[in-house]
């Protein structure tokens, strides 16, 4: 069987993980909630793109960080990318898809 995009990105999200030391299945398991693997999502009313739905701010800030010049309209290089943030950041860049995936619940989002 011919591998679909999907599955495409989801391995190569898993072997960029694997690459940086972070959890493969969080990774990929981030990628769904934020996007579904679609690399042409789009959130926060235009803000935030691709399978890791990246803000051009800090998409700028962490390329300086690490001295890349990636790009973030590809999907590649948010696989790229989003494994190296988690693993010396954390997922704070991704507050409600982390705390979903932790807590298995979206309740946090509810207002109190």
């Amino acid at each position: 069987a011919e591998e679909t995009l999907e599955d495409t990105i989801k391995n190569y999200i898993r072997s960029m993980s694997e690459l940086y030391g972070v959890d493969a299945e969080f990774m990929v398991n981030l990628s769904r909630c934020e996007s579904q693997w679609n690399p042409d999502a789009v959130g926060d009313r235009g803000k935030s793109i691709g399978i890791f739905q990246w803000q051009a701010r800090s998409w700028k800030h962490y390329n300086k960080i690490y001295k890349l010049d990636l790009d973030r309209t590809k999907w590649i290089d948010q696989a790229k990318l989003s494994p190296q943030v988690v693993r010396d950041y954390g997922t704070d860049d991704w507050k409600n898809c982390s705390k979903f995936l932790k807590t298995g619940s979206w309740d946090f989002l509810k207002k109190k």
